[in-house]
């Protein structure tokens, strides 16, 4: 909505040779965003298929990370991008990402029978174990 709303002043500073790349890079990321949207139903058609067929629910769960990265992978081989969406989609993907860990560590700490806080006091003496002997808690260095 906000490339659309720009539209009227991109065409304004056309007009003006020293602006126009910006209006170039307008249109290069208005295109890119809208022909995004069918690579996006495309993308997400074919996780919803591969996540029916997985068998856990941490596999079907990484599937659906994976959503926005792969479409800006593919504006940026058709080069539709300026990176103006780039960096927020990465900021955000690795956001997600630490929280999708904190939930899959609380879910193993609710299978093992501990508490939340229960699984992160072991994970922290572990940690300082680890780091007292020069191993893991599974004997590998």
């Amino acid at each position: 909505m906000i490339f659309m709303i720009l539209g009227p002043v991109m065409v304004a500073l056309y007009l003006i040779p020293q602006t126009k790349d910006i209006t170039l890079g307008w249109i290069r990321e208005f295109i890119g965003t809208v022909l995004v949207q069918a690579v996006h139903a495309i993308t997400f058609f074919l996780i919803a298929v591969l996540s029916i067929t997985a068998d856990g629910t941490i596999e079907s769960v990484m599937l659906y990370v994976i959503f926005i990265p792969v479409g800006e992978a593919v504006k940026g081989i058709f080069g539709l991008t300026n990176n103006t969406q780039g960096a927020l989609g990465k900021a955000t993907t690795f956001s997600g990402l630490a929280a999708l860990g904190g939930v899959i560590g609380a879910t193993k700490g609710a299978i093992s029978g501990k508490s939340v806080s229960g699984a992160l006091q072991s994970m922290k003496n572990g940690a300082q174990t680890g780091a007292k002997t020069g191993k893991s808690d599974d004997g590998s260095n």
